[in-house]
């Protein structure tokens, strides 16, 4: 696994080199020497692109130099959480196809190996922390690059801007822990509804049992429950603030921004159909977490559209509803729990 591994960052890198040649013959449209009308739209979508391949260089290109670089370690932040998530699901738990049905649900594939250890958990958490942190420096790249551009040339394009500035990635990390975000009405109902959907009756029960129990495995240790239950709380507010803030501003920050609220809401249900193929997750619930996606993204559309385009309090929704999800998932089958990612328990 590692041999491939490092052919695949050669590669890259070499790729990368050959980029960064090209874009230095490119003429510098920097906000310093101005675009003219004709160049403009085309070079904008030129540098999105070289964007999404090699994040930072459009922040180079409009003269933000120490940012472009702070964008450009997703990459290997990414790479590195990949290489270590395939490795350890592949070559350690032995990730199979294999179609079976169990508890009435149909998944499509299993664990070869039956039990996890602690250095498991500890390669799964530390792929899932790079490839998520990562991800939340490349989306905020993309949403920075277009946010600059707009505000610099839309005016006089005559494409406007849906309001003026961006917000800085330190305030959108912070956003869910800002009083103002969380004690409002638009974050209760969306945390009702996922309290409901995760519990059927009988579950009240086990949560009971949870507290009952000597102790409760958490990533390859047997500990207390109440320690188990801080651990996991724990990591699940590291996980998903990387989670929720990178999606927000992808979806709402961006998708929204440029393609619409069906667009931006539909891609964002249909991000979460790859999860049928991990061994968590069944087919049904898959679908059904779409479906609850695609929901969830009309209704924070709108609210971000009402609060003109600003991502705090979508950022600090969409945290404190995967926190819950995965809380509750975490005490319900507290055996089960071998993934960091967020699934969610449909019992209606």
């Amino acid at each position: 696994m590692r041999k491939p591994f490092l052919i695949l960052l050669t590669i890259f890198f070499i790729a990368s080199l050959a980029l960064f040649a090209e874009e230095s013959k490119l003429e510098d449209d920097s906000v310093d020497n101005g675009l003219n009308e004709e160049e403009a739209i085309p070079n904008y979508g030129k540098m999105m692109f070289l964007n999404s391949i090699i994040h930072g260089t459009a922040q180079m290109k409009l003269g933000k130099r120490e940012e472009g670089l702070i964008y450009l370690t997703s990459v290997p932040l990414t790479l590195a959480g990949e290489g270590i998530l395939l490795y350890t699901l592949f070559a350690r738990l032995e990730i199979i196809f294999n179609i079976r049905l169990k508890d009435d649900k149909t998944f499509l594939t299993e664990y070869g190996k039956k039990t996890l250890d602690s250095t498991d958990s500890l390669l799964l958490f530390t792929g899932t922390a790079l490839t998520l942190y990562g991800k939340l420096l490349s989306s905020y790249s993309q949403y920075a690059a277009h946010r600059d551009f707009i505000d610099t040339y839309g005016q006089r394009l005559g494409i406007g801007s849906v309001r003026e500035g961006r917000e800085s990635l330190a305030y959108l990390i912070a956003s869910p822990f800002l009083p103002r975000n969380v004690f409002n009405f638009e974050v209760i109902p969306v945390l009702a509804l996922t309290t409901i959907g995760s519990l059927a009756g009988e579950d009240l029960g086990k949560i009971g049992d949870f507290f009952r129990r000597d102790y409760v495995n958490f990533m390859g240790m047997n500990l207390a429950p109440i320690g188990a239950l801080g651990l996991r709380l724990s990591t699940a507010l590291f996980l998903v603030l990387a989670n929720a803030t990178w999606e927000e501003i992808a979806f709402r920050g961006l998708s929204l921004e440029r393609g619409g609220v069906f667009f931006s809401s539909v891609s964002f249900g249909a991000a979460h159909l790859p999860n049928m193929l991990h061994p968590d997750f069944s087919v049904e619930d898959t679908i059904l977490q779409t479906l609850t996606a695609m929901a969830f993204g009309f209704y924070t559309s709108h609210q971000v559209k009402r609060g003109g385009y600003m991502l705090d309090r979508a950022i600090a929704l969409h945290f404190w509803n995967n926190v819950l999800a995965l809380t509750l998932d975490y005490m319900l089958e507290p055996d089960r729990q071998r993934s960091f990612t967020v699934g969610y328990r449909f019992s209606f």
